[in-house]
């Protein structure tokens, strides 16, 4: 690489500036408790937690945001409580992906007998302990059961009925997904 090229690069990509970020993100993770890893691989998708300046959360899956302790509260928060209103007597219900868990938690927290919550990527579920405050730490719930496996799969083969079933559609960013 010549030096005009060092230099182009040096003046887009300030070193301090990087010494920064990751001084700050360092900080930041000392603040979380102690939830085990910030990220992890397994074999259908990668996750990782981020944790802001301010202190929100946000949750990526295969490298898209797919879940936050702020801006996607209201959303995951009324996923789990607006077909409950719906249906005020539901006792069994399942809920497709787990993601942080808010909807899931949700629905739990509203007195139903049962909720199965379909999770196709184990590596979801590690990532889910991270938001065990603001999910009622669902995947600890008696009353919740975690399938790991695909939804569609999942549906074809049981024999459960189920009064309400919630899911959140993705959010196609990216080609395959």
């Amino acid at each position: 690489m010549d030096h005009g090229r060092r230099s182009e690069l040096r003046s887009r990509f300030d070193i301090d500036d990087l010494i920064v970020s990751l001084s700050t993100a360092f900080a930041d993770v000392a603040r979380l408790p102690a939830m085990g890893p910030l990220f992890d691989e397994r074999h259908n998708a990668s996750w990782s937690v981020s944790l802001s300046p301010d202190g929100a959360r946000t949750l990526y899956v295969g490298g898209k945001a797919d879940a936050s302790d702020r801006t996607d509260m209201p959303t995951q928060v009324f996923l789990g409580a607006l077909p409950m209103l719906a249906h005020p007597d539901a006792r069994r219900v399942l809920v497709v992906g787990l993601g942080s868990g808010v909807t899931a938690g949700r629905v739990a927290a509203l007195g139903v007998d049962r909720v199965d919550v379909v999770e196709m990527e184990e590596a979801v579920v590690r990532a889910s302990a991270h938001f065990g405050d603001v999910n009622h730490d669902v995947v600890k719930n008696e009353r919740v059961r975690l399938r790991l496996m695909d939804a569609r799969s999942y549906l074809m083969s049981t024999r459960e009925k189920y009064d309400l079933i919630i899911s959140e559609p993705s959010n196609p960013l990216m080609a395959g997904v």
